[in-house]
């Protein structure tokens, strides 16, 4: 049955043709509102869905049609500045103007976007004046400001036959409300840097493709001038200075062990540069040597495998020494002894203001992290007066406050019971952050006001609604960018006859249930933090079953909750696994309607093929569905397609 809403009483039949190998073209083909469809299922009411197949041809649905002109979604700007007088249109057209083709705003009204005018405008196109034509289109997609939307900018150009246009499902995906075709309150991810990456070069890596320079087989520190002299063995066991230069790709493959001056024109300097390695492309390695310094230079680091704290300042525990020969460190570099150790900046004390963290090292120097503040955590929170207050209530005292946390690269894993922190060492702050997700240098979090917590961002993000006896507020406010192309091309393409035979009862659904232990970091007292998927929706594991859960997922006429002004939407995920494998197949990656799940800062939703980020532009191929008592003619095939003639209403 088809479980959407359970108020059907029809059985499902899915189509899947009687040709294998010409699934669509055998008879599954429908000409309706002069384009083409194909029959997707029955659904419990007796409806027909059908999925968009591009503007007929000659009465014909070939899959060797021409492409058509529609809408693109552009990758640019993606937050716009929409301050001033500037002219909305409630729907666009386009149109040849003298060859070009343009937009034109239909249904307009002039506003000037702010705090108090922008619910007029979310919904709308501009072309970001006062004109009512354009080439360049812009859809309003959520508040960002009071000065700035997000929104997704459209041109014109050929697409395939098959799609209505390519657009982002969302122009923005760092929210989990964004995986919704309609959505509610906006909760972005932010992301916070704990430690800093810095590189220390141990040894100097220098390009030098065309340059030529003086080299020698020694260097000779001379006192008297406080500079080395550079000379090569004449062959006879004499040490002369270098007349000639050579360049390095001469020299390259035979460099290690030689000086350099790094001048063409000097064989003696005061820093010279022994070379440790050969090389068969334009870098040269090299020691820096000064002062009478020799190819023996050694560096001794003071370390240790921990630290402990000491009001500013950092105190390596049980620190060690280790020396190191600079001339060997090119092929040494990789050495376990180098790297996962606590290091002071200047690499040899043992107490500092600024530690740093050895994570990797290279042939010319070393990877490290720097030192990060403290910060406390909690797993509740309290909020009275304006302020949060940071809670651990897994102990028996439900005021003690989470231990600090101090060394984030050890201790970053040790928060999935306790995501809430102001981000300092305090307890208490007049906005609070949820942390859902942590690697060891950085977190990912939303933020929380007002006495919010995590469960109340969730609810409003994804609209938890379970029945329709519960609150109406803020139910499915937003649009997203996909579903603003989709009714545009219901309103301007669908004539007002062909409007009579579709089902208004027809339900889509964009099952924004999380599956069972799908919360990951967003459970706020026992979610890892460390799950790539923090968010896993229904559909994360391919479920075929059609229930929608959630009331307001329920995308319909007849839903106030989830309600559609036109009776057409997309494909669900179900609705694509449960047809034949290449029933209504193309070479294009089209959206479906389902969410999959939400990535650090990155919402996914599900297309034809995978899933992909809801920024980015896909194809879009709206779903209708015929009333069960519609009349037509044809046999259904792609030269001789059924034809929608009458109803029996």
């Amino acid at each position: 049955m088809d479980t959407y809403d359970g108020r059907g009483t029809e059985d499902v039949c899915y189509y899947t043709s009687t040709n294998s190998s010409n699934l669509a073209g055998q008879n599954g083909n429908v000409l309706f509102g002069g384009y083409c469809w194909q029959i997707i299922r029955t659904t419990d009411t007796g409806g027909i869905k059908l999925l968009y197949n591009g503007k007929a041809e000659n009465n014909q649905c070939l899959t060797t049609r021409n492409a058509d002109i529609g809408v693109i979604g552009s990758t640019g700007t993606k937050t716009t500045t929409l301050s001033g007088d500037k002219l909305y249109g409630a729907k666009f057209e386009i149109f040849d103007d003298n060859g070009t083709n343009k937009f034109r705003l239909l249904d307009t009204n002039t506003y000037n976007w702010s705090d108090s005018t922008y619910q007029n405008i979310i919904g709308k196109y501009t072309c970001l004046n006062t004109a009512d034509t354009c080439t360049n289109l812009y859809y309003v997609g959520h508040y960002q400001s009071n000065t700035e939307a997000s929104t997704e900018k459209y041109y014109i150009e050929n697409i395939d036959y098959s799609l209505i246009g390519i657009s982002s499902y969302n122009a923005y995906n760092d929210s989990p409300a964004l995986v919704g075709y309609m959505y509610n309150d906006v909760y972005n991810s932010m992301g916070k840097i704990f430690y800093s990456t810095s590189s220390n070069v141990i040894n100097k890596q220098h390009t030098d493709s065309d340059s030529a320079y003086y080299y020698g087989d020694k260097a000779t520190w001379n006192p008297n001038t406080g500079m080395y002299d550079l000379t090569i063995d004449d062959g006879e066991g004499h040490d002369i200075i270098p007349t000639t230069t050579t360049q390095w790709q001469n020299i390259r493959n035979a460099a290690q062990g030689m000086y350099t001056c790094r001048s063409s024109t000097d064989a003696s300097c005061a820093t010279v540069y022994y070379i440790v390695a050969n090389s068969t492309g334009t870098t040269m390695y090299s020691v820096t040597l000064q002062n009478n310094e020799t190819k023996d230079k050694t560096v001794t680091w003071t370390y240790g495998t921990d630290f402990t704290r000491s009001g500013t300042n950092y105190i390596l525990s049980n620190p060690d020494t280790i020396t190191i020969s600079l001339k060997d460190w090119y092929t040494n570099y990789n050495n376990p002894a180098y790297t996962n150790i606590y290091v002071c900046s200047d690499m040899t004390s043992s107490t500092c203001s600024e530690m740093y963290f050895i994570k990797s090292t290279s042939n010319y120097g070393i990877s490290y992290y720097t030192s990060a503040d403290s910060y406390i955590f909690g797993n509740s929170v309290d909020y009275q007066n304006g302020s949060y207050t940071i809670l651990n209530t897994n102990t028996q005292n439900d005021q003690t406050k989470y231990q600090t946390i101090w060394d984030w690269l050890k201790k970053y894993n040790t928060i999935n019971n306790s995501h809430y922190t102001c981000f300092t060492s305090s307890d208490t702050c007049a906005s609070v952050y949820y942390v859902y997700y942590t690697t060891e240098t950085s977190a990912s979090y939303i933020k929380l006001e007002n006495g919010e917590t995590v469960e109340d961002a969730l609810k409003k993000m994804l609209n938890y609604k379970k029945n329709e006896n519960e609150p109406d507020a803020n139910i499915n406010v937003y649009n997203s960018s996909i579903k603003g192309i989709v009714d545009n091309f219901y309103e301007t393409k669908l004539s007002s006859t062909a409007k009579l035979f579709l089902d208004t009862s027809v339900t889509f659904c964009n099952d924004r249930a999380i599956r069972a232990n799908g919360l990951g970091g967003w459970l706020s007292n026992g979610g890892t933090t460390s799950s790539n998927y923090s968010i896993q929706f229904t559909q994360y594991s391919g479920n075929l079953n059609l229930t929608c859960v959630n009331v307001t997922d329920r995308l319909s006429s007849e839903n106030m909750n989830a309600h559609l002004v036109y009776p057409i939407g997309l494909l669900s995920r179900p609705e694509k696994s449960l047809m034949n494998q290449d029933y209504a197949a193309t070479s294009q990656y089209y959206w479906e309607l389902s969410p999959y799940g939400f990535l650090p800062g990155r919402a996914y939703v599900y297309n034809n093929k995978i899933y992909y980020e809801g920024q980015e532009s896909l194809g879009v191929r709206p779903v209708i569905s015929l009333k069960s008592n519609v009349e037509v003619t044809g046999s259904g095939t792609y030269t001789d397609p059924y034809i929608v003639v009458g109803s029996n209403d």
